[in-house]
């Protein structure tokens, strides 16, 4: 087919003026007539609007605009995945942006295998305003290389390296039939997005190659801990969600596979203990308690090995040496978040 669409980018946009342009100029510049670029405005009371539909008029073939009232990311991630037209899905966050040449080979490999690939996943990179560096985050000692695989001959991960929306190009229909349920005016869906669909995907493939750019240490972004103190009960949503989804050691039989989500479900429960001990909400006690009590009777298995965990034991330790165990803690989940 003439329109055929190998792959949809789908830009969720919330008062994403000053760097909209460059995301989607990076994406035009790689020149592929088969891939949608789809923008979800979501409620931008800035120009988001406007810039992004300069873009439509200029390349109507090429780009789409979704206006949309303000909803919150997840809520904008799953009206694209609606509305996408691509075989594959991919998200760029309205203030990041795709390296052009690592794109193009993500392009040709789409283009020459993509039918036989539920997953693909790349490298990513901090790029950290304020610091001024770059740190890319590679996975070449996890995954195989130049072929498809299964999970079964997935490495160990270590502890900076887990698996992000912004590693994972998903085919359409696997996310589809994922039925994922991203929560509206919730922050750190990402989290549920993922850990939702990777069970589904039995066929990956490891590019080698730096590709999403992730524009971070901007005052107010998600993963300040300022912030993140202050979204405490959006945290502890998208924790029980993904608590919800998956008994990991009864529903998922594959143990790099449920290694991979343990891994990924242990970062969400330490973030939200931090955020609880952190917190001055009168409350905060009770909230941890909670969360914790929520997984022992939803998955006592899962439970069970989380709390033998190292990084469980920092974030859970009691008495008169808890600040010293929670400033350990901290650094921990902030080095894997690599937020302020």
């Amino acid at each position: 087919m003439e329109n055929k669409k190998i792959i949809t980018y789908c830009i969720p946009a919330y008062n994403s003026a000053d760097y909209l342009d460059k995301s989607i100029q990076n994406l035009i510049e790689c020149n592929a007539l088969d891939a949608e670029i789809l923008v979800v405005n979501d409620g931008s009371y800035d120009n988001t609007a406007q810039i992004a539909q300069a873009w439509v008029d200029q390349y109507p073939d090429r780009v789409h605009l979704i206006n949309k009232e303000n909803g919150g990311h997840g809520e904008a991630v799953m009206t694209g995945l609606a509305a996408a037209q691509g075989d594959f899905f991919f998200v760029i966050d309205g203030d990041d942006w795709l390296d052009i040449g690592a794109n193009v080979r993500l392009l040709h490999l789409l283009r020459t295998q993509g039918s036989e690939i539920d997953l693909v996943l790349t490298n990513y990179v901090y790029e950290h305003v304020e610091k001024q560096k770059s740190k890319p985050m590679r996975y070449e000692n996890v995954f195989p290389q130049k072929r498809i695989f299964g999970w079964e001959e997935v490495g160990k991960f270590s502890i900076s390296q887990y698996i992000i929306m912004h590693t994972t190009v998903f085919k359409t229909q696997i996310l589809r039939d994922s039925h994922i349920n991203l929560p509206s005016h919730t922050f750190y869906v990402d989290n549920l997005y993922v850990y939702s669909t990777l069970p589904n995907c039995k066929k990956l493939y490891y590019l080698d190659i730096d590709l999403y750019r992730y524009y971070i240490g901007r005052e107010g972004q998600s993963v300040n801990v300022d912030v993140m103190v202050s979204r405490i009960d959006q945290q502890l949503l998208v924790t029980r969600l993904m608590i919800k989804r998956y008994k990991l050691f009864d529903d998922i039989t594959c143990g790099n596979l449920r290694t991979c989500l343990f891994n990924n479900l242990n970062i969400m429960m330490a973030a939200s203990t931090i955020t609880c001990l952190l917190s001055k909400r009168v409350d905060a006690k009770k909230l941890r308690k909670e969360i914790w009590d929520f997984l022992k009777d939803s998955d006592p298995k899962t439970y069970a090995e989380i709390r033998k965990t190292l990084m469980s034991k920092c974030v859970n330790v009691k008495g008169p040496i808890l600040n010293k165990m929670l400033g350990i803690g901290y650094q921990v989940v902030r080095k894997v978040y690599q937020f302020n």
